[in-house]
């Protein structure tokens, strides 16, 4: 009579043995001559290997993850002979060999109570802690650094850097690009790039001649990783720069003469000394001119003008636009006489436009507007003869822009109305 029994093995593994009231002597179970694994070499990777070596062939060997509770049945690659099985391209797990042979129970090997365990190291990993740029930025003296930090993976690690190097940290580099590749204990490889920059030469942009007293700077803009800042070479302490850390900040309240500004680089790190430029403002005087007072005057006069100049002003000359003269558009004090047409306009404006001084500021203008009012007339009448105890009337009349008369008298008689035109004497 034949009984099946059920064995459980680690992790759940239960095979089912067939075994007979009475075990066949010829039947010779298989014992463990020699196991042996290697681990997963990098991290990812599929290449662990397990041996086993038995006393006595067998029928059958067979892989069980006890991860996943299953027989293997993809992945791993197996070789076997009568009395030995090898497995390559296990993956990192823990594993059982189980070995069967008709007659004899299963047998289950590992090499602990966790079972047969593949590990895979941790994986390679390389960081960049920090960079320093080149301060020189002449070939073959660089004082750029790169320092690195690799983890994981096994080691100890080789180096190979894209310009030969093969020490983990560099320095006194050229600015440039640079690659380098590590390599651990099992040939595990990851690489990385750095950038080394070279400190960016300030450049404070082109000087300026201006008339304002403000302008806008244009300098250079700092690198990655740079600080650019202005500050007064020549200190005026009414100044105002607007944002010293902008390269093309506003600058006000800026006194006429000559100015310097500069533009300073460095690296946030401070590594570098920095490069700086300077730029000059030059704020010249402007000219002023002032044509005076508005000015009116009656038909047939002329006006006598009264204008100013000033600042970098030298002289000045009167212009009309009008139809009157001048005698002498020259003179700050000239006297105009309006013509026809300016009278029958009844105004006239004057301009007094200073010269062109030197520098960048031209030459200003002001106006004076000239009034000219229509002449009043009046007539008397013609001559009167009366007698005495007689009374007169007047016959008088106005025009131009007078808007009214009054009589007076050079004896000692008396009108009855001295405002009205036909008053009676």
């Amino acid at each position: 009579m034949t009984r099946l029994f059920f064995k459980l093995l680690g992790s759940g593994l239960a095979i089912a043995l067939a075994l007979g009231v009475a075990k066949p002597a010829y039947a010779q179970c298989p014992t463990v001559v020699s196991q042996s694994h290697t681990n997963v070499t990098c991290f990812g990777f599929n290449d662990g290997t397990i041996t086993v070596t038995l006393s006595t062939d067998v029928d059958n060997f067979e892989l069980f993850d006890n991860f996943l509770g299953s027989f293997v049945t993809i992945s791993v690659t197996e070789n076997q002979t009568p009395n030995s099985v090898t497995y390559t391209n296990v993956y990192p797990s823990s594993f059982q060999v189980v070995a069967f042979k008709s007659g004899c129970p299963a047998l289950q090997i590992s090499d602990g109570p966790g079972g047969i365990e593949i590990t895979e190291p941790a994986q390679l990993a390389v960081t960049v802690d920090a960079i320093d740029p080149d301060c020189d930025t002449s070939i073959g003296s660089g004082t750029g650094t790169i320092n690195i930090t690799v983890s994981g993976g096994t080691a100890p690690y080789s180096f190979l850097w894209s310009d030969g190097a093969t020490s983990e940290d560099r320095t006194t580099l050229d600015a440039g690009n640079y690659h380098v590749d590590i390599t651990d204990a099992n040939g595990c490889v990851i690489g990385t790039d750095a950038v080394v920059p070279v400190i960016t030469q300030a450049n404070a942009g082109p000087d300026q001649n201006i008339c304002a007293d403000n302008t806008v700077l244009a300098a250079n803009n700092p690198g990655v990783g740079e600080i650019g800042t202005w500050t007064m070479v020549t200190p005026q302490g009414t100044i105002a720069i607007q944002n010293p850390n902008s390269p093309t900040t506003t600058v006000g309240n800026i006194p006429e003469g000559v100015h310097v500004f500069r533009w300073t680089i460095t690296d946030a790190g401070g590594t570098c000394p920095g490069t700086f430029s300077d730029v000059t403002i030059t704020r010249f005087q402007s000219a002023s001119v002032d044509a005076g007072a508005p000015i009116t005057i009656c038909a047939g006069s002329s006006a006598n003008l009264a204008g100013t100049i000033g600042g970098s002003a030298t002289s000045a000359v009167w212009t009309t636009a009008g139809d009157g003269t001048f005698n002498n558009a020259s003179l700050l004090n000239a006297v105009y006489t309006p013509g026809d047409g300016d009278i029958a306009a009844g105004s006239v404006v004057l301009t007094l436009t200073t010269n062109d001084p030197l520098g960048p500021c031209g030459p200003m203008s002001d106006n004076v507007t000239i009034t000219i009012n229509a002449v009043a007339t009046v007539d008397a009448g013609p001559d009167l003869t009366i007698c005495e105890g007689e009374t007169a009337t007047m016959a008088a009349t106005f025009g131009g822009v007078a808007t009214g008369v009054t009589w007076s008298t050079s004896g000692t008689g008396t009108f009855d109305d001295i405002t009205n035109p036909n008053a009676v004497y």
